[in-house]
C-alpha cells in the first residue's frame, strides 16, 4: 500500500522561525581559519593572512598545492579543506550582508528625515515603486530585531511589523505604569500631607503618634516608588490605629471638618481608590 505523504500547510509571514538557518551560524571563523592554515603550510603554502577575506583569497591562489596528488596530503584533508572554504565563504556572506542591512537601513533612516519621501528612496534601492521601498527597507530592519523568544526573525515585513507593534505596546504599557504610578505618588503625598496638617485635631493614641511620625519621616524626602510604598503602609497604619481608637473608646477619630476630611481621604485611599475628597 502507498504512503501518503504529508505536506506542510503554507507558513504565516510573520511566524517564528522554525528553526535557526545553520549555514554560518555559530561559526567559530578563528578556529577554522586556523586548521585552514594549517593545511595550506603542510604543503608548503606558509604566510596566509589572518584576516578572513585575505585568508579566502589567498587559499584561492594556493589550491592548486593542496589538491596536487603529489603534495602529500590525504584526498580527505584537501576535501575537508575546500569545505571549511565554502564554510567560511558563507559566513562571510552572511556576515556582509548583516552589515550592509544595518547600515544602509541607517542611511533609509537618515534619508526619511531629511525629508525624502518613499518614491525618492525607490531608485536608491534598486526597487521600481514606493511600496517596494517600504517592503525593502523593512527587510533590512528584521537584522536588528528578535521576537518574543529572541529569536531572529523572518526576513519579510510582517515579521518586522509584528514585532515594532509589540515594542511600541510595551513602551505604551510602561508609559501608562510610569503615568499611574506618578498619579498615585501625588495621591498619596497629599493624603500624608493632610493627615498630618490635622494631627493634633485627631483622637490620637501611642500608636497613632507613632506611625504619623513614620509618615513624617518618610515624606520629607519622598520621591521613589518604594518611598512612595512605605508611605502609603505608614498612612494605612495610622489609619488602622485610629479606627481602634474610635472603636475602643467611643470618641471620634477626627473632631474638626479639616481632620474629618483628611480621615475620610486616608479611609479611601486605604480601601484602594483613586481619587479621595480634598
Amino acid at each position: 500500500m502507498a504512503r501518503t505523504r504529508k505536506t506542510r500547510g503554507p507558513v504565516a509571514a510573520a511566524a517564528p522561525l522554525r528553526k535557526t538557518p545553520t549555514a554560518g551560524r555559530g561559526t567559530d571563523s578563528a578556529e577554522l581559519l586556523h586548521e585552514l592554515a594549517a593545511v595550506y603550510a603542510a604543503v608548503g603554502a606558509r604566510g596566509m593572512p589572518d584576516n578572513l577575506l585575505g585568508a579566502l583569497q589567498y587559499a584561492e591562489r594556493h589550491q592548486a598545492r593542496v589538491a596536487d596528488p603529489k603534495s602529500g596530503l590525504p584526498a580527505e584533508a584537501a576535501r575537508n579543506a575546500a569545505l571549511t572554504r565554502v564554510r567560511l565563504w558563507e559566513h562571510l556572506r552572511q556576515q556582509t550582508l548583516e552589515l550592509v542591512d544595518r547600515h544602509q537601513v541607517r542611511a533609509v533612516n537618515a534619508a526619511r528625515t531629511a525629508g525624502a519621501e518613499w518614491a525618492d528612496l525607490a531608485e536608491p534601492l534598486a526597487v521600481g515603486a514606493a511600496s517596494s521601498a517600504v517592503t525593502k527597507a523593512k527587510r533590512m530592519r528584521s537584522v536588528d530585531l528578535r521576537d518574543e523568544a529572541g529569536r531572529r526573525l523572518r526576513r519579510t515585513p510582517e515579521a518586522v511589523d509584528a514585532v515594532l507593534a509589540r515594542q511600541a505596546e510595551q513602551t505604551a504599557s510602561a508609559l501608562r505604569r510610569e503615568a499611574a504610578e506618578q498619579r498615585r505618588h501625588a495621591l498619596v503625598t497629599r493624603v500624608a500631607t493632610n493627615l498630618l496638617a490635622h494631627r493634633t485635631e485627631l483622637s490620637a493614641d501611642e500608636e497613632v503618634a507613632y506611625w504619623l511620625d513614620q509618615t513624617a519621616t518618610v515624606l520629607a524626602d519622598c520621591r521613589t516608588t518604594t518611598q512612595v510604598v512605605s508611605l502609603a503602609t505608614y498612612v494605612e497604619a495610622a489609619l488602622r490605629h485610629l479606627q481602634r481608637h474610635e472603636q475602643r473608646t467611643g470618641e471620634p477619630a477626627a473632631v474638626t471638618a479639616g481632620a474629618v476630611a483628611a480621615y475620610e481621604a486616608a479611609r479611601v485611599l486605604a480601601q484602594g481608590g483613586g481619587t479621595v475628597p480634598d
